[in-house]
């Protein structure tokens, strides 16, 4: 867990928070990681409504979104999706839009990264953390893509039962 909050602190340093988040959201919507989906989805709240939200994991485009950050999200859903299809014209898209060869490589890099932690977290079975419980029922519902949401209270660490676990 710290080599990866290493990296991930090192992907985010160049990149401005809702356009990290976009880029995120995006990827892990695509992965149909419903944790991190939901994580991603309650940061975003900082930039959008709720509605906007939900309207972004439909596909759609609220007009909260500038043209360059839609152009971002459908990009960042073609990386996690397959890599392997992104042509230079989806780069030169990007482009167009005003991203220099830089952000579209940590463009490029925050949505590898979540295809990567969101299959770690996947394939461990991690539960979706408690305090996403208290997000609004529809709006949790509404970006639950894979797994269905299961909280549950993480032990502590000076839990005897963990002890004797870990």
């Amino acid at each position: 867990m710290r080599r990866w909050s290493e990296l991930l602190a090192a992907i985010k340093r160049p990149m401005d928070r809702r356009r990290f988040e976009l880029a995120t959201f995006a990827a892990a919507h695509e992965l149909k990681s419903t944790l991190c989906t939901l994580a991603h989805g309650k940061a975003l709240l900082a930039f959008f409504s709720p509605d906007d939200i939900t309207a972004m994991a439909r596909g759609e485009t609220p007009s909260s979104l500038s043209a360059a950050e839609a152009a971002l999200l459908r990009f960042a859903r073609a990386v996690a999706r397959d890599a392997s299809a992104v042509t230079a014209d989806d780069v030169a898209t990007l482009k167009n839009h005003g991203y220099s060869d830089a952000e579209v490589f940590d463009i490029v890099a925050t949505a590898a990264g979540r295809a990567f932690f969101t299959k770690v977290l996947e394939a461990l079975g991690v539960a979706t953390d408690a305090p996403l419980q208290e997000l609004d029922t529809e709006f949790r519902a509404a970006l639950t893509v894979g797994r269905p949401v299961e909280f549950v209270t993480p032990q502590r660490l000076d839990d005897p039962e963990f002890r004797a676990v870990g």
